[in-house]
């Protein structure tokens, strides 16, 4: 199964933290499943760095990312069909982060399941498998 992580589940599966379920990791490590990232999760680590709201993470989103592909992850590049999907996705009201709205475009456009925390995600399970 090919797995797109949110961007906390990300951050979580790199600092092996207690939030992470058992379950997930048990999906994390199991070797038929490629575990990715995508470029979007990463934009918003980087602006989250600059403007303060992420103080545990003390080193840069370049070391993030170095990190998750030498634990053996998939990093995903962002395309213009995923941001030309962005504009399908039907736009639920309690619900209207662009990054988070961008993490469930590219997992559509891609054919991925979502590793997620986020009950938002929830209101987009009838267009996207969520594990």
């Amino acid at each position: 199964m090919n797995i797109l992580a949110d961007t906390h589940i990300f951050i979580w599966i790199l600092q092996n933290n207690s939030k992470l379920t058992e379950t997930r990791k048990n999906r994390v490590l199991n070797t038929l499943n490629n575990i990715w990232v995508s470029h979007f999760s990463l934009m918003e680590i980087a602006i989250k760095l600059k403007i303060g709201k992420l103080p545990e993470i003390l080193v840069g989103v370049e070391f993030l990312a170095k990190q998750w592909l030498h634990d053996g992850y998939n990093l995903l590049p962002v395309t213009e069909r995923q941001i030309y999907n962005y504009q399908q996705l039907p736009l639920i009201e309690n619900h209207r982060d662009p990054f988070d709205r961008f993490i469930i475009s590219t997992a559509i456009t891609e054919n991925m399941s979502i590793m997620t925390d986020d009950e938002k995600f929830k209101s987009y399970s009838h267009l996207v498998n969520l594990v």
